[in-house]
């Protein structure tokens, strides 16, 4: 999870309302000229980026936003996480690959076998991190942007 403070110079209504013309609410067929889908309410907001269906775009962040208004800037406290059921995913299948790791080495194999698939599984949860990340900035700079944040 990762967390990040913005800074805008915008009322928390305009960032709201801002925020609002950019998200769609939950749909079947999402409206890719929306940058977001999800909730934007006057304290806060609840959105992920607009889905498209593409094989790259499976893994994204769940954004969400709380304001506080101070004396001349809006404080806009924004978490990006793993949506819930693509984390339980991500566990389970990492459990179930571990597992099989474990198995391999302890059973009659080559041991080539089971240091290659540890070093298969290493690899695809350093690829899995890297792009949640990359995302991340990505939305990042696309919410700095749009709410005119520091």
């Amino acid at each position: 999870m990762a967390k990040r403070t913005f800074r805008s110079q915008l009322d928390a209504e305009e960032i709201c309302r801002r925020l609002d013309a950019a998200t769609e609410s939950f749909q079947t067929d999402s409206n890719i000229s929306k940058l977001f889908e999800g909730k934007v309410t006057a304290s806060g907001f609840r959105i992920w980026p607009t889905f498209d269906y593409a094989p790259r775009n499976q893994l994204r962040p769940e954004i969400v936003g709380t304001m506080v208004r101070g004396e001349k800037l809006t404080s806009i406290e924004v978490q990006f996480r793993m949506p819930q059921g693509m984390s339980l995913l991500l566990k389970t299948v990492l459990v179930l690959n571990t597992a099989m790791v474990v198995l391999l080495a302890l059973g009659p194999t080559d041991p080539i076998i089971w240091k290659a698939l540890a070093g298969l599984i290493v690899t695809t949860s350093l690829i899995i991190y890297l792009v949640f990340r990359s995302k991340v900035k990505a939305c990042q700079v696309v919410l700095a942007r749009l709410i005119e944040a520091e």
